[in-house]
């Protein structure tokens, strides 16, 4: 599995928010992922970063599908 990983493949993230609450999905290698966040404080405005420590993101593609 590692040589595949260094080969690299493609992952999608979904991010869906209802009201305060902050969904993102994935799936990798046949294991699925789902992350609830809960906003307390009240914004309106959520910002999100996608980060790599020990890979490259390259391809990035933002679709607003609702």
């Amino acid at each position: 599995m590692e040589e595949s990983h260094k080969e690299g493949y493609y992952c999608t993230v979904k991010f869906e928010r209802d009201g305060d609450k902050i969904t993102a999905y994935t799936k990798n290698q046949g294991i699925s992922l789902t992350n609830v966040t809960l906003i307390k404080d009240g914004q309106k405005d959520i910002y999100m970063a996608l980060t790599g420590d020990q890979c490259a993101i390259t391809d990035i593609r933002i679709s607003n599908n609702q």
